[in-house]
C-alpha cells in the first residue's frame, strides 16, 4: 500500500510520474473513496487544502495531467471507485471522475456502457454526470447507460441540478446569474 506522507512528498516535489509508478489505480480509488467519504461525513472542515487528510493526495492526483494520459489506469480507477464507494459518495463518483472522463470519444463512450451494463453501482453513478458541453448523440448516450433521465447543467436561462445521494434525490432550481441579482 502507498505510503500517504510518501505520495504527498512525491506530489509536493512535482514528481507526478513517479508517484504513478509507485501506485495501483485500485490503492489510488481506496484512498479517493475515504477521502470523498470524510468530505461527504462533513469530518473535514468546510475550507481544507488537500494536505489537510491522509488521503488528500488522491484527490489532488487525480487533478493531474499526468493522471489523465494513462487511459488504463484511469478506467480501473474509475471502475474501483464506482464499485467501492459508499452510497452515499456515489454521487460524487459521477458528477465529478466519470463526468470528467465521459467525451466525444466513442472509445470511452463504448467502455461506459459496457461498465454500465454491468455494474448496478456505476449505473447509480453515472446518474449523476451532468453533460453541459457534449453532443446530443453523447447525452442520450449517458442516459440510456445511466437508465435514468439525466439533467444537463442550467444554461443561461436557468434551470435544475441533480443529484443522488444514497436512495435520496436532491433536485434544486437554479436561476441564471442575471436574475439572481435581479431586485
Amino acid at each position: 500500500m502507498t505510503n500517504p506522507k510518501k505520495a504527498r512528498q512525491l506530489l509536493d516535489a512535482d514528481a507526478i510520474d513517479e508517484l504513478l509508478s509507485l501506485v495501483t489505480p485500485e490503492e489510488m480509488a481506496l484512498a479517493w473513496c475515504r477521502y470523498a467519504t470524510r468530505v461527504v461525513n462533513k469530518e473535514l472542515p468546510e475550507r481544507h487544502e488537500w494536505e489537510d487528510d491522509e488521503d488528500g493526495w488522491a484527490a489532488e492526483l487525480y487533478h493531474e495531467d499526468e493522471f489523465w494520459a494513462n487511459e488504463e489506469f484511469v478506467r480501473a480507477f474509475l471502475v474501483t471507485i464506482a464499485d467501492t464507494a459508499p452510497d452515499e459518495v456515489l454521487g460524487w463518483v459521477g458528477a465529478g471522475p466519470l463526468e470528467d472522463f465521459i467525451t466525444e470519444d466513442a472509445d470511452r463512450l463504448a467502455w461506459v456502457e459496457s461498465q454500465a451494463a454491468r455494474s448496478e453501482r456505476f449505473r447509480q453513478a453515472l446518474a449523476n454526470v451532468w453533460i453541459a458541453e457534449l453532443s446530443p448523440e453523447t447525452f442520450h448516450r449517458t442516459e440510456r447507460a445511466a437508465g435514468v433521465p439525466l439533467h444537463r447543467p442550467p444554461g443561461p436561462a436557468g434551470g435544475t441540478y441533480r443529484m443522488v445521494i444514497g436512495k435520496q434525490e436532491i433536485v434544486w432550481p437554479v436561476q441564471n446569474v442575471a436574475q439572481e441579482h435581479e431586485t
